[in-house]
């Protein structure tokens, strides 16, 4: 769950998107990030995935097979919406969404529309991590272990930096660095 002022608001499987008040508890509002489709229970998998992320008076999420959305956090209103899916998340900055599609695409999205700013794609079947915005840059991690480095401008991949070879389960921003947990049991910082 994610808490704004006033309202506590979670993601749901089928992709639905609430909002409790604070205060009691009660249903604030429901609103739906992306709706299930297809004609088996796996086609139909429509997750809100990761954390919703908040955006002066906005939050925003994504679905795994489904879109990525923004809606207006008093009302629930739809503010925009785009047709990626996620199974990891996404990360937002002053400018930027960032979000690491089913693909292994990084995308940035402009934050208020919606649009498309770049996408990198040279990072294919890596199974990357959500991204994280660290000290200007976007960092996302994969199932080797590595940690990829992009410009938040443009995308370009600007560093990568090895942890121990097994899967990046974790990153947590602190300061100009990043804490890092692995699949094989390492905790490590990187600074960039």
């Amino acid at each position: 769950v994610v808490a704004t002022p006033t309202n506590v608001v979670a993601g749901y499987p089928g992709g639905k998107l609430v909002a409790l008040d604070l205060d009691d508890g009660k249903l604030t509002w429901e609103v739906t990030v992306s709706l299930p489709r297809g004609s088996t229970e796996l086609e139909r998998v429509a997750d809100v995935a990761g954390l919703p992320v908040i955006d002066e008076g906005r939050i925003c999420a994504v679905a795994f097979q489904g879109k990525a959305a923004c809606f207006d956090i008093q009302g629930g209103n739809t503010v925009w919406t785009r047709d990626i899916s996620s199974a990891t998340g996404m990360a937002i900055d002053k400018t930027n969404i960032y979000i690491a599609d089913d693909q292994d695409n990084v995308h940035s999205l402009d934050r208020a529309s919606g649009s498309s700013r770049w996408k990198q794609d040279q990072l294919l079947r890596r199974k990357l991590t959500a991204p994280v915005v660290v000290d200007g840059k976007v960092v996302v991690g994969d199932s080797l272990g590595y940690l990829h480095v992009l410009a938040k401008d443009d995308g370009a991949i600007i560093g990568r930096h090895s942890v121990d070879g097994s899967a990046v389960y974790a990153m947590v921003p602190v300061g100009t660095g990043l804490l890092v947990q692995t699949a094989g049991g390492t905790l490590a910082f990187s600074r960039f």
